[in-house]
C-alpha cells in the first residue's frame, strides 16, 4: 500500500484499489446521501444505492481517468476521497480539475479534505487546480470546501463559474 507522504494523524491517504470499491460505494453514497438531501430532486435521491456507486468505483479504479485517492481512517474506514483529472472544459484557467471531494459527516473539520487537496494537487507554489462551479447556487454546507450545490428549484442552465487555487 502507497502512503501519503505526511499522513493526518489517525488517517492513511492512499491510491484505491480493487478492494476498495465496495466500501468506497457506501461511503460515497452516504456522502451523497447527507450532503445532498436537501438539493437532490426526490427520484435522484431514492435512486441512490451503495451497489451504483460501487459499480462505479469498480470500473474508476480498473480505468481510472483522472488520480484518484481515499482517505482511510484506523476506526472507521474508508471516510473520504478525492479525484483529480485532466480539465473538462475547452479553456481551463488551470491544467488540473477537481472533479470529485467527499468528506464523510462525522470526519468534517478535522482538515481531511484540504490534506487531500494538498495530497493531490501538491502544496507547493506552483501548484493549482480548479473546479466549475454555477452562478447562483448556495455554497455546499458539507463543511468540505466541495462546489456549491444548486437548490431543487435551480434551472441547470446556468453559466459556469471557475474557482482556481493556486499553491
Amino acid at each position: 500500500m502507497q502512503r501519503s507522504r505526511a499522513d493526518l494523524a489517525g488517517y492513511v491517504v492512499r491510491p484505491p484499489v480493487a478492494f476498495d470499491s465496495v466500501e468506497l460505494g457506501r461511503m460515497h453514497c452516504t456522502a451523497w446521501q447527507q450532503t445532498y438531501a436537501d438539493v437532490m430532486c426526490p427520484q435522484a435521491y431514492v435512486a441512490l444505492s451503495p451497489e451504483r456507486f460501487a459499480q462505479t468505483w469498480s470500473r474508476t479504479i480498473s480505468a481510472p481517468t483522472g488520480t484518484n485517492f481515499l482517505a482511510e481512517h484506523a476506526t472507521d474506514g474508508i471516510v473520504g476521497f478525492i479525484t483529480v483529472g485532466p480539465p473538462r472544459n475547452a479553456q481551463p484557467p488551470a491544467p488540473r480539475q477537481l472533479w470529485a471531494l467527499n468528506i464523510a459527516t462525522e470526519h468534517h473539520g478535522t482538515g481531511l479534505a484540504k490534506h487531500l487537496m494538498a495530497e493531490v494537487l501538491g502544496d507547493g507554489p506552483h501548484t493549482c487546480g480548479w473546479l466549475a462551479a454555477m452562478i447562483g447556487r448556495s455554497p455546499s454546507t458539507n463543511g468540505t470546501d466541495s462546489p456549491p450545490t444548486a437548490p431543487k428549484s435551480s434551472p441547470r442552465t446556468e453559466s459556469p463559474r471557475r474557482m482556481v487555487r493556486h499553491g
